[in-house]
């Protein structure tokens, strides 16, 4: 520990915050050139049962819902006596998700996202997405999904929007840049 050297300043958080209470949690301008490389840890809890997705933002912090998110990924899915999985994905989407419902009322469910020079133009913004969650049953959900943002523009924000309902404040949010 005592010999662990430029850690500090190599990374560093961006971002915090508990969910407001709405349907929406937006972080503005929290991707910048000072970092190429974010981290970014959520517990989510929803009010109503719903999926949780994300939207990149661009520097006017406007949401960037256009049908260019290409993203695939793996679901598998879990009970004391069954196990099951199935590819997804999508191309050409107006979204990053998991499509897995978050169950209401749920204590939470954990994202980790890496992404990769968001704030580059001249390469595509590359998302990698890891959930888990288990709901009141017992039903445990993971999912692994890498992503696109398929235009070479400056993403500054990100967003997790539930489909319907609120994100609960009880919901924690982290982001980290690295150098």
């Amino acid at each position: 520990g005592a010999n662990l050297t430029g850690i500090a300043s190599d990374f560093v958080k961006v971002a915090e915050t508990a969910g407001g209470g709405s349907g929406t949690q937006a972080f503005n301008g929290c991707f910048t050139t000072t970092y190429k490389f974010y981290l970014i840890m959520a517990s989510i809890s929803l009010d109503t049962t719903a999926q949780c997705y994300v939207r990149l933002q661009n520097s006017s912090d406007a949401e960037i819902s256009s049908g260019i998110y290409y993203f695939a990924g793996r679901q598998n899915n879990r009970t004391s006596s069954s196990n099951g999985g199935s590819d997804m994905g999508n191309w050409g989407s107006t979204k990053i998700t998991v499509q897995e419902n978050i169950q209401a009322n749920n204590p939470h469910a954990s994202y980790k996202l890496f992404i990769f020079n968001p704030t580059d133009s001249n390469m595509k913004t590359m998302v990698h997405l890891d959930y888990f969650s288990q709901d009141n049953s017992g039903y445990q959900r993971q999912v692994k999904v890498s992503a696109v943002h398929d235009s070479n523009a400056n993403d500054t924000g990100i967003r997790f929007i539930a489909d319907s309902g609120n994100i609960k404040t009880t919901s924690q949010f982290k982001i980290f840049g690295m150098k």
